[in-house]
């Protein structure tokens, strides 16, 4: 396998999507609901990509900052995107200041998804 990707978000729709849309022969798609489980994912895997959403719960929490931190510090190659439905300059400079690599406002196409992880070395 030469790419793999963690999907984090927690509607389950979209995780299933992503993984139909997103897996090829040469790329294997991960996807789990919380930060718990993303968290197992990162000391299990090497993940070329990660995409994850803000928020992981129905509170106003912003888990997604949880994960980014933890990829950025224990998987520093990982290419990080991050989708939100709730971005505002905030948000956008927090995520800026934490290396996030791209950022996407919800609701994120299949395409743009793609061409992002072209940007990231990811070939589809």
């Amino acid at each position: 396998m030469n790419n793999r990707i963690l999907v984090v978000d927690d509607e389950v729709s979209i995780l299933i999507a992503y993984k139909k849309l997103l897996s090829t022969s040469e790329i294997e798609v991960d996807t789990v609901e919380t930060t718990e489980d993303a968290l197992q994912c990162l000391r299990e895997k090497i993940y070329s990509a990660l995409i994850v959403d803000l928020r992981l719960t129905d509170s106003i929490r912003q888990d997604g900052f949880e994960v980014i931190k933890s990829f950025k510090t224990n998987s520093p190659k990982t290419k990080i995107i991050m989708m939100t439905g709730y971005g505002n300059s905030e948000v956008i400079n927090q995520a800026l200041k934490l290396g996030v690599d791209f950022y996407c406002e919800k609701p994120v196409t299949i395409n743009l998804l793609r061409n992002v992880l072209k940007n990231c070395g990811i070939v589809y």
